[in-house]
């Protein structure tokens, strides 16, 4: 949570949420909520969102980068920016890298944060990514420091993360080959 003298806060902005699974939508409103965010409107795919932001206007857009079958969190950031160019993107995932996500998937939009759900031990995370993807840097949080920009770049080639993917999916080498 934020300290009694943090100045991360998110009083006045509007947050679009957005993941396919309800436990993780309750989980980081309550989450934004605590950080001072009064307005979040939760989305579970890729259609609702676009839809709720024609009306809702958000600032920021907290997106799961995998939201099952069909488009995907990169392809709602993309769309999001086309009728938007201001919207801050926070790229939310359980992957390293979106890299994992697949080979053939295009670059994240220019200026998204991208951060990993198991770094987000504190509200002052999520608001420094948040905060952060709209031009707003704090010198004292862990994005400044790098903790969350600076990811690893894995360089696995495109085949080589779709072997992985079709592993970590239970494949035998038989099937795989």
């Amino acid at each position: 949570m934020l300290s009694e003298h943090s100045p991360l806060s998110l009083d006045g902005l509007k947050v679009l949420l957005v993941d396919d699974d309800p436990f993780t939508r309750t989980s980081l409103t309550a989450l934004l909520h605590s950080i001072g965010c009064q307005e979040v409107e939760q989305c579970h795919s890729v259609s609702m969102a676009m839809s709720v932001h024609k009306t809702f206007q958000a600032n920021i857009a907290v997106v799961d980068l995998d939201l099952g079958e069909g488009p995907n969190g990169i392809d709602l950031s993309l769309a999001l920016r086309q009728v938007s160019p201001q919207i801050g993107i926070v790229m939310l995932s359980s992957y390293e890298s979106p890299q994992y996500l697949g080979s053939s998937q295009p670059d994240l939009p220019a200026g998204t944060v991208y951060l990993v759900k198991r770094d987000v031990s504190s509200g002052d995370i999520l608001a420094s990514a948040c905060l952060s993807s709209i031009g707003v840097v704090n010198e004292n949080s862990d994005l400044h420091s790098g903790l969350i920009l600076a990811r690893p770049q894995h360089k696995f080639s495109a085949i080589q993360v779709d072997i992985l993917r079709l592993i970590a999916s239970g494949l035998s080498n038989s099937e795989i080959a």
